[in-house]
């Protein structure tokens, strides 16, 4: 959804540019819209592996017996807390490495958006 209305939102200038160079369709695509779109893919990324790690801690926690969603109800369950805040700061920082990987693509081939 967030790509579709980045595409929207370009302005007609952009679209008179595209015109202008007479590029092929490949071109125009390759050069101009996956780039303009890339920054809002990614944030849709970010988005999705937020969302994607909360599941995977739920659907762990009932479907499996040796996962980390698991891990933690069990450890919850027999009162052994530090076993639990070792579970959840594994999950935190699954989330980070996932997040921080996004970052790095995002500042490799976005570097247009960093420079300041």
């Amino acid at each position: 959804m967030a790509e579709r209305d980045s595409e929207y939102r370009k302005s007609d200038l952009f679209h008179q540019y595209c015109n202008l160079l007479r590029n092929y369709l490949n071109q125009i695509f390759l050069h101009a819209i996956f780039p303009a779109c890339l920054p809002k893919i990614l944030t849709s990324l970010r988005i999705s592996i937020g969302t994607s790690i909360a599941v995977l801690f739920f659907v762990e926690s009932f479907a499996t017996e040796n996962d980390l969603g698991f891990f933690i109800l069990d450890a919850w369950s027999t009162l052994d807390y530090l076993s639990m805040y070792t579970g959840i700061m594994g999950m935190g920082v699954l989330g980070v490495i996932l997040y921080e990987g996004v970052d790095r693509i995002e500042r490799k081939y976005c570097r247009w958006m960093f420079n300041a």
